[in-house]
């Protein structure tokens, strides 16, 4: 991480870089990407090999780049890394992106609509670190965090996965919550989707 961001500081002059990394795995779904998002541990690489075999290409399992919105707020998308997490997963594909789900390990399987403030907590913690070498200021790349943090919210829907190791289940909340997309529009954020 440390090599793409002084990389970018010097390509973009020290502005900022035009993507971020993300601790998410990923899979693309009707050639869109949907990520899990969450720290160490909690199953992003299990929820993508689940739901990778059923809805297709998994991206990466571990990390991804996520550019920043234009300033019409669209042209969010996902690319894979050349980062080894828990699986030879690495795919050089880029696709946009339809939604960020953080994860939670639970009893049951369903999608939780959060308030705008809760996921912003809880994605900014999935933000990896963008210093560089050289970083002198440690506020400037806390603020990088935030506003990125931010613009992902605003413009992405990011919601809870609570899930078990149940597959179908899994596989049959992901496939209400599409279906549920395309019928209400995807910028409708006010979703709640439960699996039993």
């Amino acid at each position: 991480s440390m090599a793409y961001y002084s990389g970018c500081k010097i390509k973009y002059a020290g502005g900022p870089p035009p993507a971020l990394l993300l601790h998410a795995s990923g899979i693309l779904c009707h050639r869109k990407a949907i990520l899990f998002a969450g720290p160490s541990e909690i199953g992003k690489t299990t929820v993508a090999s689940l739901c990778g075999e059923r809805f297709g290409e998994v991206i990466n399992d571990e990390m991804v780049l996520v550019t920043r919105p234009g300033s019409n707020g669209t042209g969010i998308s996902v690319q894979g890394v050349p980062i080894i997490g828990g699986t030879p997963w690495m795919r050089n594909v880029t696709a946009p992106l339809s939604h960020i789900l953080l994860l939670k390990q639970s009893s049951e399987t369903r999608v939780n609509h959060l308030d705008k403030s809760g996921v912003y907590l809880r994605l900014i913690r999935q933000v990896v670190n963008p210093a560089y070498i050289g970083q002198k200021n440690g506020r400037d790349v806390y603020s990088l965090m935030a506003d990125f943090s931010s613009e992902l919210v605003a413009n992405i829907p990011v919601d809870e996965l609570e899930f078990t190791l149940d597959k179908e289940a899994l596989c049959r909340t992901l496939e209400k919550l599409e279906e549920s997309k395309v019928r209400l529009g995807e910028n409708d954020h006010k979703k709640y989707i439960s699996c039993r």
